[in-house]
């Protein structure tokens, strides 16, 4: 199934068990640590990935339908409790990536079945415009891979892992897009190969937290005469002890 943030709930949608493809759309509400029934999709589906819209809606992409991959494009409404038909992809897609950024739906990678019936990569990138609701082609992949984890961080794009179909191995290979150039490059290689990652964004605060302004009159700042005359008087002041025997 696929997994989608929206309006503080989590949706997961779609997917396979024991008795085959699902439809499903259940929504979580982690302050109340409850799960709920959504409308369905038209189609049950599997290996498709979901992102969120600018305005809150899901878009889930591509996927296993019907014993193929698939081309289409369903759109799930939080405030309808609805799901809509858009605009299918150009490529029939599995096992892929999607995420937001920019206002705009990338869905990258995947695999799909070539003229054999052998699973075969995908490198096109496609592009969601919400406004339009049309698509539009990014930049290509360099390395095809499915099943890899996906997530915007500073503007750019970091695609992590995955299987490659050509050279049927895992990958620790991190692809990093920047729409600004439309180009894909590579950065540092994970430490190991993975497949079937999932991957998000967080926001940490500062390792240090900044040091708060020390008063003017503390002992480092302190006018030197008058910490001298400060000293005089509180040993003048200093109460004298005796004992008795």
């Amino acid at each position: 199934f696929s997994l989608a943030a929206s309006s503080g709930r989590l949706f997961a949608i779609g997917g396979r068990n024991v008795e085959g493809l699902l439809a499903t759309t259940e929504s979580y509400l982690p302050s109340s640590n409850t799960w709920q029934m959504r409308a369905p999709m038209e189609s049950p589906r599997c290996c498709h990935s979901s992102a969120t819209l600018p305005c809150g809606d899901i878009l889930v992409t591509g996927g296993y339908i019907s014993c193929a991959y698939s081309r289409s494009v369903a759109r799930y409404s939080l405030e309808s409790d609805s799901w809509s038909e858009q605009t299918p992809l150009d490529t029939p897609r599995g096992w892929h990536c999607s995420a937001t950024l920019g206002g705009k739906v990338y869905v990258v990678g995947g695999s799909q079945l070539g003229p054999g019936g052998e699973r075969v990569d995908v490198l096109s990138v496609e592009v969601f415009s919400p406004e339009g609701g049309t698509w539009s082609r990014a930049a290509p992949l360099r390395l095809g891979v499915s099943t890899a984890g996906l997530s915007p961080l500073a503007d750019k794009l970091y695609l992590l892992g995955g299987w490659n179909e050509a050279e049927k191995r895992y990958k620790a290979a991190v692809q990093t897009y920047e729409p600004a150039t439309d180009s894909w490059s590579r950065a540092e290689d994970l430490p190991e190969p993975t497949v079937g990652v999932s991957c998000c964004t967080l926001s940490l605060p500062p390792r240090h937290a900044p040091r708060r302004q020390q008063h003017r009159n503390t002992p480092r700042h302190e006018d030197p005469q008058q910490a001298g005359k400060n000293r005089s008087q509180e040993r003048s002041e200093t109460p004298t002890q005796t004992g008795r025997a």
